[in-house]
């Protein structure tokens, strides 16, 4: 694991071939040419850059990604986008998509860069309210005529965990979640953590990276963002979040079991939400902080269901 980590970050870390490039230049037209090339901070699965390219007699500001895992990951980022701009979320607009490695050797995509910045500050100040804030209008994004994702899209039982914390939450969400009901199906990011939104003067200025959007029951997104901010920030920020939300958007129906699913889901990740934490500067959230903070989410999940 340690190897393959190694080859993906340097991978991921490469500028863009010249070869790639003019590739890309050529299937823009009008001229195009590429003036700038400048790596983006954060990230841990694909490479981004933001290209300044002259085109038609202007500038344009983009974010050139690749997706260097799978060629899927780029299509369904595509979609997603189209879903946020279909529910006029500050999102990037795509520009053109190159799925079967038309320009490099991988997928890629062009869309337009959003001002702002990632970033996780240890001090949580405004930011989980604004979090709440701008998830509950994700959700508030029109719908209608979009066919909701199956319930086995949000948690499909796995090989249960032989003993301790996970067994326990395993049993209880068996048991709770085939009767939950899938009401009121809104816009899911599926990935809303504070890495995905982008800053401006402590503001949310966007959201991005969208390829695992998707229509459904908002308990899910609002879990996923719940224990992020439990990560991040601890039991007080997770219960700010919700707080704000909730002042938008209401209520969220079955929170316990849709914190049970997401924290359980970050308990079996938490090598990667410490590596996502790295790259955005946040070395003090730890393996063991993680699985600390995680541990008393579930315990007090399983409390309250």
């Amino acid at each position: 694991m340690h190897e393959w980590w190694r080859d993906h970050e340097a991978r991921r870390r490469m500028r863009p071939s010249r070869e790639g490039l003019v590739r890309m230049e050529h299937a823009l037209g009008n001229g195009a040419s590429v003036l700038d090339v400048r790596r983006l901070r954060g990230g841990i699965i694909n490479s981004t850059h933001a290209v300044t390219i002259r085109h038609g007699g202007g500038r344009w500001r983009l974010v050139l990604k690749q997706f260097l895992m799978s060629p899927d990951d780029a299509r369904r980022e595509w979609e997603g986008l189209q879903l946020a701009r279909r529910a006029e979320v500050a999102a990037p607009r795509p520009v053109l998509l190159a799925d079967e490695g038309e320009w490099f050797e991988c997928a890629a995509m062009l869309v337009t860069l959003l001002p702002g910045r990632a970033r996780v500050s240890d001090r949580p100040g405004p930011l989980p309210r604004r979090l709440g804030q701008t998830l509950a209008a994700i959700h508030a994004g029109e719908v209608r005529g979009l066919r909701p994702e199956d319930r086995g899209r949000f948690w499909r039982p796995s090989e249960e965990p032989r003993d301790g914390l996970l067994a326990e939450v395993h049993s209880a969400v068996v048991s709770a979640f085939p009767a939950i009901p899938l009401r009121e199906p809104v816009l899911l990011h599926c990935d809303f953590w504070t890495g995905n939104v982008l800053w401006r003067f402590r503001r949310p200025a966007g959201v991005v990276d969208w390829s695992r959007s998707c229509v459904g029951p908002r308990g899910y997104d609002v879990g996923y963002a719940r224990a992020d901010a439990e990560i991040a920030w601890g039991r007080d920020a997770a219960d700010r979040l919700t707080d704000s939300y909730s002042e938008t958007a209401g209520a969220v129906p079955d929170l316990p079991v849709w914190d049970l699913v997401c924290g359980a889901d970050a308990m079996e990740n938490a090598v990667w939400w410490q590596r996502g934490y790295r790259a955005l500067g946040r070395k003090d959230v730890t393996l063991e902080r993680i699985q600390a903070r995680l541990g008393a989410f579930l315990r007090r999940a399983l409390e309250r269901i």
